[in-house]
């Protein structure tokens, strides 16, 4: 996995591009050696350039969302995924709705573009390891319980490919693979936070007692 910052905070204010002929070459030798890219978008020059270069998903959404709605749906017209990372902005630069309002509305309208989700939250840049917020802000955003559940399944198992064959899925033959809930059905995104158990590889992991 690559990851490029094709528009970089120099400044709070102010996002440096990636040259594109850069991005395009990097994307390129990634691709040639197996390897999926993301990119840090951060505002509409990043996302183009990401977008043009041909990665395979935004590691964010931009948050500096100005005029990237075009370039949001151009990337689910591509199959380019996004790890929104929502509660991420709220938590490291400000939780204002002015600031993750528009964040979370961009994320809305790459859905509605056919835009795939994978779930993340940025753990380790931050602190927090609680998942809740993050769901929480992913319905605000609009998903459902299984919009989410999906972003946390399927889609990653998809994206990855065969580097997780038999993921994504409870199945006969699947790898096991698998987080228990403390709930009998998920209808909100929070529940997918109340984990029980935690198996892998058919082995017990974590458990909550």
């Amino acid at each position: 996995m690559v990851k490029l910052f094709t528009g970089s905070y120099v400044t709070p204010e102010r996002v440096k591009p990636m040259r594109r002929a850069v991005a395009r070459a990097a994307v390129e030798e990634a691709h040639r050696r197996g390897a999926r890219v993301l990119a840090h978008p951060s505002d509409r020059r990043g996302t183009a350039v990401a977008i043009d270069a041909g990665v395979d998903a935004l590691a964010h959404v931009p948050d500096d969302t100005e005029g990237t709605e075009a370039l949001l749906a151009q990337a689910a017209a591509r199959d380019m995924c996004v790890v929104p990372t929502l509660h991420m902005f709220a938590a490291t630069v400000r939780p204002d709705e002015d600031y993750v309002g528009p964040i979370r509305t961009a994320l809305g309208g790459f859905i509605a573009a056919g835009g795939h989700v994978l779930f993340g939250t940025d753990v380790g840049y931050m602190p927090e390891r609680d998942t809740e917020p993050e769901l929480l802000a992913m319905e605000r955003a609009g998903m459902s319980a299984a919009d989410v559940l999906r972003s946390l399944t399927v889609e990653p198992s998809a994206f990855l490919g065969e580097d997780v064959a038999g993921t994504g899925r409870v199945e006969v033959g699947g790898r096991a693979d698998l987080t228990v809930l403390d709930v009998e059905s998920a209808q909100r995104p929070a529940d997918l936070a109340r984990i029980r158990a935690v198996i892998r590889d058919g082995s017990l992991t974590w458990s909550a007692g």
